[in-house]
C-alpha cells in the first residue's frame, strides 16, 4: 500500500534526501539548465557546480551517454515513466565515476510541466560487483583465463548473430607428467601460454 504524506511531510522528506545524503538532486528545466542542486553535488564537482562549469545536466555527462540522458529528461517533462539510465560523470579529478539518474516532471499551477526533478546515484560499486562476478563466472581462478562457460557463450552468440569463425585446438601430451615433474606451478604456466581452445571470427581466404 503506498504511504500517503502532505506537502509538509514532503518538504520535511527533500530536506533530509537533499542535505545529507549521497544522492544528488537536480532541479531541471526544460532546456537542460540546473535551476537548483543538492550540495551532494558539489562534492562531486569539488566546489560549487557553477565555479567548475557544471551549469547544466549535459555538463555532468560524458558525451557518448548524453543522448540516453537527454532522452530520459525529455521522456520525464512529456510525462512518460523514465526509468534508471546509467552513465559516466565528467569529474574534476578525469576519474571515471558511473552514476543512474531517474527523473520526474515538475508542473506549474496551470499543470504545464516547466522542467524536472532528478535524482542521481552513484553505482561504482555496484558495476564492480557486477564485474568481478562477470570475471568469476568467465574466467578460470588458476589461470585467469577465459573458461568452457565462456567459450560456450561465445560460440552462442556467434551462432545466433550469423559470425563467421573458426575453431582452433591444442592438445599438450603428458600433462600430467609435467605437473609432477615440475610442479603445478609450472604446468600452469604452461597451459596459460597454450590455450586450450578459442572461438573468434576469423578471414576468410580467398
Amino acid at each position: 500500500m503506498p504511504i500517503t504524506i502532505t506537502d509538509q511531510e514532503t518538504s520535511a522528506l527533500y530536506g533530509m534526501l537533499a542535505e545529507g545524503g549521497p544522492d544528488i538532486i537536480l532541479k531541471i528545466d526544460a532546456s537542460g539548465h540546473i535551476v537548483e542542486s543538492s550540495p551532494a553535488l558539489a562534492r562531486l564537482v569539488g566546489q560549487s557546480g557553477a565555479a567548475n562549469g557544471i551549469e547544466t545536466l549535459p555538463d555532468l555527462v560524458e558525451p557518448s551517454h548524453l543522448a540516453r540522458v537527454a532522452t530520459a529528461l525529455a521522456e520525464a517533462i512529456a510525462g512518460r515513466e523514465s526509468g534508471w539510465v546509467e552513465f559516466p560523470a565528467v569529474t574534476t579529478d578525469a576519474r571515471e565515476s558511473w552514476f543512474e539518474i531517474r527523473c520526474r516532471a515538475l508542473h506549474r499551477n496551470d499543470g504545464k510541466a516547466w522542467g524536472a526533478l532528478a535524482i542521481l546515484r552513484s553505482v561504482d560499486e555496484r558495476r564492480a560487483l557486477r564485474d568481478q562476478l562477470f570475471a568469476a563466472t568467465y574466467s578460470d581462478a588458476l589461470t585467469g583465463l577465459s573458461n568452457r562457460r565462456a567459450f560456450v557463450s561465445m560460440l552462442e552468440h556467434m551462432l545466433t548473430r550469423g559470425i563467421e569463425g573458426c575453431v582452433a585446438l591444442f592438445g599438450i601430451d603428458f600433462f600430467k607428467a609435467i605437473n609432477m615433474r615440475y610442479g603445478q606451478a609450472r604446468g600452469t604456466m604452461c597451459s596459460a601460454r597454450s590455450p586450450i581452445s578459442c572461438a573468434r571470427p576469423c578471414a576468410r581466404k580467398t
